[in-house]
């Protein structure tokens, strides 16, 4: 039999503690270096930490595809004006605090300021594309009324719904 290199395994194991995260990567391999016995309880924890991150990774898919659900569901149904965030995450099987957080986690915006993107963008394609009247696309587009849509267009555009048609 040959004897084991320590330098070399020690070496090779710091690389892979280094890749799942074990904090202390040297008390590890000093353990290891004088008692060949603990390695046991070494591959335990490897196994340990990489089923782990196994799980977080099938957490993080999982939540990502009720994300995309939501997501979809806010593209078909932006026109509804009583469409409700909360009814989003219920559809998702989410408590309304934990989708709005995960939402924002995501794509960086509160899931109700998405919804108001999106209506503002389809909006904005119906004024310039068509000659339909500011009250029909308001309401096509999910907004109660025209006024609330013009205040809404206002504020992101810095112009009127009226004045950009004619841009």
């Amino acid at each position: 039999k040959r004897g084991v290199d320590f330098s070399v395994l020690a070496v090779d194991l710091h690389g892979l503690f280094l890749i799942v995260g074990v904090v202390d990567a040297d008390l590890y391999l000093s353990a290891l270096t004088g008692q060949i016995f603990r390695r046991n309880l070494l591959t335990v924890q490897i196994i340990g930490q990489l089923y782990n991150d196994l799980v977080f990774d099938e957490i993080t898919h999982k939540t990502a595809n009720k994300i995309e659900i939501a997501l979809d569901f806010l593209n078909r149904n932006y026109s509804h004006s009583d469409l409700k965030i909360s009814e989003v995450a219920k559809m998702t099987g989410m408590s309304e605090k934990h989708f709005r957080r995960v939402f924002y986690d995501v794509y960086k915006k509160k899931p109700h300021e998405f919804l108001k993107d999106i209506r503002l963008n389809r909006a904005e394609q119906l004024l310039l594309n068509t000659s339909k009247p500011i009250s029909d696309i308001a309401i096509r587009c999910g907004f109660s009324d025209v006024y609330s849509f013009s205040h809404c267009f206002k504020r992101n555009f810095g112009i009127s719904p009226k004045a950009y048609r004619k841009m």
